[in-house]
């Protein structure tokens, strides 16, 4: 459209002058208004490019934000507080009962699912609640709730 041979453009001071200018020739004015229309274009399609490349940033901040807050309610959730515990001498043996609960279902594995987690943490009390005589001690609890366990969780 401009060239390095094209005269630059003077802006008119008022209607007047606007009318002699372009009344010879009205090819420059078509000029000038297609090279602003190009400037107009290139800025909106730069504008856009960066609109675009800034929301795609927010989405992942977005991303983020929600992953951190699930690993801090999860983390709230499967924390357990802890206390000192007084070292004792091992109590002395006793008969171990021949008593043996029914095995009550194990629960679904958990992934990491966020929907899923109330319902496995349910399903896991119960277990550890109704069968609580095939766990030795807490630790065995704790061995058991890891068994159930796969993917992100049990990284």
């Amino acid at each position: 459209m401009f060239n390095s041979d094209s005269p630059t453009w003077v802006r008119p001071n008022d209607t007047e002058e606007f009318k002699r200018q372009y009344k010879v020739d009205a090819s420059d004015l078509f000029n000038h208004i297609a090279v602003l229309i190009q400037i107009i274009r290139n800025e909106r399609d730069t504008a856009c490019t960066k609109l675009a490349a800034v929301n795609e940033t927010i989405n992942n901040f977005e991303e983020q934000v929600t992953q951190l807050n699930l690993d801090l309610n999860v983390a709230r959730t499967l924390t357990t507080p802890t206390f000192s515990a007084p070292i004792v001498t091992a109590p002395p043996p006793t008969t171990v009962s021949t008593f043996r609960s029914e095995k009550f279902t194990d629960p679904e594995k958990f992934d990491w699912t966020r929907t899923k987690l109330p319902g496995f943490t349910t399903q896991l009390r119960m277990k550890l609640e109704v069968n609580n005589d095939r766990f030795q001690n807490v630790a065995g609890k704790g061995i058991y709730a890891i068994s159930r366990m796969e993917g992100r969780a049990l990284d």
